[in-house]
């Protein structure tokens, strides 16, 4: 089990540092079977996300559920062919604007103990190959393609232009690395995170280097309009915003996530998640919103199908999205504001009257892919993967543990004693979360009175003296109120935070579970 290394965290890093951390530790299996392998579990039906159409409309390209396995489905005649298959691989990846390719990057297991390599790679849709950009490296990013022809991507601190066939056209010093550097359609610019997560671009022509964003957020995922005049880029804190480029003008959109932009560069796609943190969704629905805030539309209120990845058509006539219900892929038509208008009841995903000016979704109808013929890759494709380093045998992803009940979640602020103030216990309450779904210790109820009176069985370990396995949790830190406590929280937070990921290792090596410290990730 790892734990990421971190400088000195304070507030809302070590918050976002220990969640880091309590996913990493756990068995994961987002939607069942084995985690970090390709392909579903044997019985388990094959779930999707992130699905993207080409820009002639052509094609469907698509993830499944866990963002590994990346396929490619023919609208015309409903076949799909599996373009390739290794850890996030199909988390972010990006059309040719011809599309006759897709770039995206592979993981390849290097030996024993050792993290996998990157590759940056592009499937060529016409020979149904894949190419590598570059050897497999430690760090390398997800590549973009311009219609000049031009690819960008990253392989550790350099940003890389080269042509289809690989060759290095230019490189620029980046300072850091950056996963995503979106080249723009027109390959005139390219947009990365710099080092304070400030979204730039590169003028590839002259080298000059501008920052759009600013203020005190931190901001990731820029996405170009398809004229290359704006970028749509989030804040860690969920907010979207979209940049003029030539003004540097900034345009407050909504709070969402995977957003897109429709074929006219002037309109907005994205999700909207209500939701009761780590308990339930209540609703997940498909927005749309002009570039500069304004005409905001929720396409599917009230409907019911919980819709996310939600992605319009190249003609602007229809969206393909997946429901959180199912983990299915459907389409549905985008019905224009005049024939919304006259929608008086639920038309498929779409419920109520539709507002003046607005939009809508019509019935939907699912996607069989699955039931289309997925299709291995071609033998073709197989021989053009780069190899593990000769010598090192393949080793499989770490965290390939089924989950076979629920991992019991454990509240720092309402799940500890009343007279504890748990809003800097975040590791020693994800430590206790993982040390109650192996059953180490047994119940230590306490009545909790927030936000409502309710029994907490693991709480009282969190912040007060406990003995186990001969080893007695003693030692004292302060909460944010001043006031000491012991139990997980002083023994991870010792000697004034100076350690807290290999206090944290140690604390699961004292209850009998296998724990390690990669001390190799940089901060970037």
């Amino acid at each position: 089990m790892r734990k990421v290394q971190s400088p000195s965290l304070s507030g809302v890093s070590r918050v976002l540092f220990s969640a880091i951390v309590v996913l990493l530790m756990l068995p994961m299996a987002v939607y069942g079977g084995v985690a970090g392998a390709g392909g579903p579990a044997v019985g388990e039906a094959l779930r999707f996300d992130n699905p993207s159409y080409s820009p002639d409309g052509k094609w469907l390209a698509m993830s499944d559920g866990r963002r590994d396995a990346l396929y490619l489905y023919n609208i015309a005649d409903k076949t799909v062919v599996e373009m390739a298959n290794s850890p996030s691989g199909g988390y972010a990846y990006n059309w040719a604007p011809d599309s006759t390719r897709v770039g995206f990057k592979r993981l390849i297991p290097s030996g024993q103990g050792a993290l996998p390599l990157q590759v940056p790679v592009f499937f060529d849709i016409g020979t149904q190959t894949l190419v590598s950009l570059c050897p497999p490296v430690q760090r390398a990013g997800v590549p973009s393609l311009a219609a000049t022809g031009q690819i960008a991507f990253s392989v550790d601190e350099e940003l890389r232009i080269a042509d289809v066939s690989g060759t290095t056209l230019k490189t620029f010093a980046l300072g850091h690395y950056a996963n995503l550097t979106p080249i723009s359609p027109d390959g005139t610019k390219v947009a990365y995170n710099d080092r304070d997560d400030r979204i730039c671009v590169i003028d590839l022509a002259t080298g000059e280097r501008k920052a759009l964003t600013s203020d005190e957020n931190a901001y990731f995922n820029p996405v170009w309009s398809p004229d290359s005049s704006r970028l749509i880029v989030s804040t860690v804190s969920g907010q979207l915003k979209v940049v003029e480029i030539s003004s540097g003008t900034v345009h407050e959109l909504d709070e969402g996530d995977s957003p897109s932009w429709g074929p006219d560069s002037q309109t907005v796609f994205y999700n909207k998640v209500d939701r009761v943190p780590s308990v339930k969704v209540n609703s997940a629905d498909l927005c749309r919103i002009q570039f500069d805030g304004s005409s905001m539309t929720n396409l599917t209120r009230g409907s019911g199908v919980q819709a996310m990845a939600g992605r319009v058509a190249p003609d602007a006539g229809k969206m393909t999205f997946v429901s959180l219900a199912d983990g299915e892929l459907y389409e549905a038509p985008l019905i224009r504001a005049a024939a919304a208008a006259t929608m008086e009841g639920p038309a498929g995903v779409a419920g109520g009257k539709a507002e003046a000016g607005a939009c809508s979704l019509g019935a939907a109808v699912k996607l069989d892919v699955e039931g289309a013929g997925l299709s291995d890759m071609p033998a073709a494709v197989l021989d053009s993967q780069p190899d593990a380093q000769a010598g090192d045998e393949p080793i499989a992803p770490e965290a390939q543990t089924t989950i076979s009940k629920a991992v019991p979640y454990l509240h720092q602020v309402y799940d500890t004693p009343d007279n504890f103030n748990g809003h800097s216990a975040c590791g020693a309450s994800s430590a206790m979360m993982a040390i109650s779904y192996y059953e180490r210790l047994p119940y230590w109820d306490v009545t909790c009175s927030s936000p409502y009176s309710h029994v907490s069985h693991y709480g009282r370990y969190v912040c007060q003296i406990y003995s186990y396995n001969g080893y007695t949790y003693n030692i004292a830190g302060r909460d944010p109120n001043g006031n000491w406590f012991y139990g997980g929280f002083g023994y991870i937070i010792q000697n004034n935070w100076e350690d807290t990921k290999g206090h944290m290792r140690d604390y699961f090596i004292n209850h009998s579970i296998s724990s390690s410290v990669d001390w190799s990730p940089t901060w970037s």
